[in-house]
């Protein structure tokens, strides 16, 4: 055997050698993925609510509280023993809502009626005088809005556009500001006493591009990040932040009214929101979570498993919402129909 060969050989080695070594390390860390997928999805037990004070006179503000998920929010942690603060548009439903859980559950009740579209410096600074005397551990950022109907940005109305973006964006982060100080003094005062926990609702929507839902898609990716890179920086002063997001769930909101494997209840929903704080299901971005077990499946197999074709995932996310619209206009059409025969007659 010459020299060439016998080089040539030691190079071919070489290379299967660091392929296999590769294809190993790639497929350890894979498996790992699994593993921790499958351990926090179904066997991880989130942190407890007493550690938040629940029981102990502690309170919870929860937005957008009279309907749908915030409502479940609201009714879960009043059950579990927290105090809760209402806040929502209307003060008929608030009043109706505050009256049920200090019957059904025990507890103490404070409401604010803010409509988010017009709320300003004032009203903020407003609810932050309202909410200094308490002892709040738990925020709870529900309120939203999304588009009347999928849309694209360019047809989107500037009101709809506006509203978005203030109620998601400018709301969430004011009532964060107005709550925050109260729980870092508290917890500079007491290191010792319950820590706090900020919880604000994320969306699919904000995970991957989502077309026709273009200016919500953005607020919620907005709100994934803000509130991800805010978790760092108030941790080691006992305050954990996550931003939760859900695919679809059975809401005025979605326009669903029947729960499914991957849409369930708010109640559904929430059972399992409270029950995994603390523990990352879905994919890998630090402080953001999917605690839906579906939900988490199918965010973890978007990162994992779909890297390649994501492009198809969001053409198909585009169909969806285009024949979500195509259906919401023909109704549109027969009720103004309906409406202009009525008038007529």
């Amino acid at each position: 055997m010459n020299v060439e060969n016998v080089a040539s050989s030691s190079g071919c080695s070489t290379a299967v050698t660091v392929f296999s070594i590769f294809g190993i390390v790639y497929t350890l860390l894979k498996a790992k993925s699994v593993a921790q997928f499958l351990y926090n999805n179904y066997l991880a037990k989130g942190t407890k609510l007493t550690v938040y004070g629940a029981k102990h006179g502690s309170w919870a503000v929860v937005t957008g509280a009279t309907d749908g998920i915030g409502k479940e929010y609201a009714t879960q942690l009043a059950t579990s023993g927290f105090n809760i603060v209402l806040i929502s548009r209307t003060q008929e439903k608030l009043s109706a809502l505050a009256q049920e859980l200090e019957t059904v559950a025990k507890i103490q009740t404070r409401t604010i009626a803010l409509d988010y579209t017009k709320a300003n410096k004032d009203s903020f600074e407003k609810i932050a005088e309202q909410l200094k005397d308490l002892p709040i551990t738990i925020l709870i950022n529900n309120v939203g809005q999304s588009h009347v109907m999928p849309t694209s940005f360019e047809e989107t109305t500037e009101m709809e556009m506006d509203n978005i973006m203030h109620i998601n964006c400018f709301g969430t982060l004011h009532t964060t500001k107005a709550v925050l100080p109260i729980m870092m003094e508290q917890r500079r005062k007491d290191k010792k006493g319950p820590r706090c926990l900020i919880l604000t609702m994320g969306s699919f929507a904000g995970l991957i591009p989502s077309p026709y839902l273009s200016t919500y898609a953005g607020s919620k990716a907005f709100l994934s990040n803000w509130s991800a890179s805010m978790a760092e920086e108030v941790k080691s002063e006992g305050i954990d932040v996550w931003c939760y997001n859900s695919y679809l769930v059975v809401s005025s909101m979605s326009k669903i009214r029947r729960p499914n494997m991957t849409t369930p209840t708010p109640k559904a929903f929430v059972r399992e929101a409270l029950g995994s704080i603390n523990v990352q299901r879905g994919g890998s971005t630090p402080y953001i979570s999917q605690p839906y077990p579906t939900h988490a499946i199918m965010s973890w197999s978007l990162e994992e498993l779909l890297g390649n074709v994501k492009y198809f995932v969001v053409n198909q996310v585009a169909a969806m919402h285009l024949d979500i619209r195509k259906r919401a206009l023909k109704k549109q059409a027969r009720i103004q129909q309906s409406v202009s025969a009525q008038t007529s007659t």
